[in-house]
């Protein structure tokens, strides 16, 4: 499982000395990324590294939002892949991995890190600009500019600190196979951090604005509703599920955990297009 969430991950590039600035992600199927504005606010050009080849992406004003440190970006990919987003405030007992590059693992890892044992609670807004490190830069790129002094987003706490490199990575939640937040700073005083949460996304991108980034709402939903589903049967159940589907015994085997074996029918159907025919292999065994 963690290798399949880590394909949608991807390197933002500071081509001048060429590091790495944070991470971002794949949202929908037309080439768009999700990262932090801070990630990309000092960058003259802004480069992504995706699967060993480097592209130029376009910042997209329209879509991003400076004051909630959400930026969008756009490169010249077909079909990327991506995993659904969840406007949700409610990560009880909801199993978390963070996704990034930490430069002290980028060495061994070079396609992305997963950091598991992770506990998330919801947090009070956060002040945008309080987490911005570098405030005055001379560069007069459209997306070379401050938050206001006011802003605020909707925030998790997260309870360690994150090493450089996870900034514009993404807060996975096992429970419901989707992305919930946004990595995106590391507090200087505690060992805590704070991800966006992807409820900030919903409040000001519409089901049109979704459709034009190639975001599926129904993919969404659906997908997140068949894994609360899946993970209700018992295993009995969910082995004659996965024999309707053709699923490989050795993983039937493999997984004796019922919320296991859940996710990782789901994650494979989803791999295989056969989504709407677990969905109804569902509504039979309810």
């Amino acid at each position: 499982m963690i290798d399949n969430i880590l394909t949608s991950l991807v390197k933002i590039i500071d081509k001048s000395n060429n590091t790495i600035k944070g991470a971002g992600f794949f949202i929908g199927n037309k080439g768009y990324i999700i990262t932090c504005h801070h990630v990309i606010f000092e960058l003259d050009e802004i480069w992504i590294e995706y699967d060993t080849q480097q592209f130029l992406a376009t910042w997209s004003e329209i879509f991003s939002n400076i004051e909630l440190d959400i930026a969008i970006l756009k490169i010249d990919i077909i079909n990327p892949p991506s995993f659904p987003l969840l406007n949700t405030s409610n990560i009880y007992n909801a199993n978390i991995i963070l996704c990034g590059f930490p430069n002290i693992k980028t060495n061994n890892f070079p396609n992305g890190y997963a950091i598991q044992d992770i506990m998330l609670s919801a947090s009070t807004p956060l002040r945008t600009l309080s987490t911005f490190t570098k405030k005055n830069i001379n560069l007069k790129n459209h997306w070379n500019i401050l938050p206001k002094e006011e802003s605020t987003f909707s925030s998790f706490q997260i309870n360690k600190k994150q090493p450089h490199g996870m900034s514009g990575g993404f807060v996975y939640s096992i429970k419901h196979n989707a992305i919930i937040g946004i990595i995106q700073s590391t507090s200087s005083t505690e060992d805590l951090s704070y991800a966006i949460r992807i409820s900030n996304l919903f409040d000001y991108l519409d089901e049109l604005d979704f459709e034009r980034l190639g975001v599926s709402m129904n993919k969404m939903n659906n997908q997140v509703d068949i894994v609360d589903d899946l993970i209700l049967f018992k295993v009995g159940d969910l082995r004659r599920i996965a024999h309707k589907l053709n699923y490989p015994v050795y993983k039937i085997q493999d997984n004796p955990n019922p919320e296991t074996l859940a996710l990782d029918i789901c994650d494979w159907v989803e791999s295989r297009g056969k989504i709407n025919v677990l969905q109804k292999l569902v509504n039979k065994f309810k």
